[in-house]
């Protein structure tokens, strides 16, 4: 971890010690459980999870395209699980308490140039581990080690994006997901439309403030600002296959799948714990949003 007061120096981090001597002639006598390291380390694996280093970020051009926003506090294994839960290979860490999650990397991202020397915040939820830091992943794999980076920002796997000209500005495809699973993983549904497109959806839910947009089943348009109840990627992109109601050219989504885009990077909000459980009616806990 860096020092607090200055940037360029090191000051230990989560139960270590930078140890200085000021004798001339200082002589450190090392435990027998001390642990070597001369040898190449074996990487750290949690959750099945491998740990490939500290990556580079940017807030306006993400490695990893999906935030998932966890009801608790942040640790490598709450992320590795939810990035799995939601079908992707990639996860990462940042700034303490940030998760990411993705199948590729994208713009530009990649090893840190210094190393793992910014990936340097303890997890709000478990100070032994490490979080990233400023414009920092940590990042895991499930699989083998990622390779080369993507320009999109929010497409979620190798799928070609859908051929779609006309969006508001900044928007884009971010991937077919599964709906009901846990609930509705979009709330404001506008009425049905017998021409519904891509673009008409999109323009509805930019238009009404919206930062995301679904279409499912051919003729039913979502908006929101993020993905709720732990939405995850479909099996395989071609089960949003429906032709839009409006355009045989393009897709909305099927049956409980719906065709996401975004503008800008993607949320995922995972299901909430329940704070209290006598409420009358039908009324549940919905998390603390921003």
């Amino acid at each position: 971890m860096t020092c607090n007061g200055n940037s360029s120096e090191f000051c230990g981090g989560p139960n270590r010690l930078n140890v200085y001597d000021r004798s001339s002639a200082a002589t450190v006598t090392l435990s027998s459980t001390a642990t070597s390291t001369s040898a190449t380390a074996e990487p750290t694996v949690i959750n099945g999870w491998t740990s490939v280093g500290c990556y580079t970020d940017a807030v306006g051009a993400r490695t990893l395209a999906v935030a998932q926003f966890l009801a608790g506090a942040m640790t490598v294994d709450a992320c590795t699980s939810a990035c799995a839960a939601g079908g992707y290979s990639l996860a990462g860490v940042e700034y303490g308490g940030e998760c990411f999650c993705d199948s590729q990397l994208r713009n530009g991202g990649g090893p840190a140039p210094d190393g793992d020397a910014q990936c340097n915040m303890p997890c709000n939820g478990n100070a032994a581990q490490m979080c990233g830091g400023p414009g920092r992943l940590n990042l895991y794999s499930a699989g083998p080690a990622p390779s080369g980076t993507v320009s999109s920002s929010t497409t979620t796997s190798a799928t070609p994006t859908p051929t779609v000209t006309d969006l508001p500005a900044g928007w884009s495809y971010a991937g077919c997901y599964v709906d009901n699973a846990a609930g509705r993983i979009m709330i404001n549904q506008r009425p049905d439309s017998a021409s519904l497109t891509v673009e008409s959806c999109a323009a509805t839910c930019f238009g009404l403030g919206y930062s995301v947009a679904g279409m499912q089943y051919a003729s039913q348009c979502f908006c929101d600002d993020f993905i709720r109840n732990g939405a995850a990627l479909a099996a395989a992109d071609s089960e949003c296959g429906m032709a839009c109601s409006g355009n045989a050219a393009e897709k909305c989504g099927g049956p409980s799948r719906m065709s996401i885009y975004a503008n800008g990077t993607l949320a995922v909000y995972q299901p909430p714990t329940t704070q209290i459980t006598d409420l009358p009616g039908n009324w549940q806990y919905e998390g603390c949003l921003k």
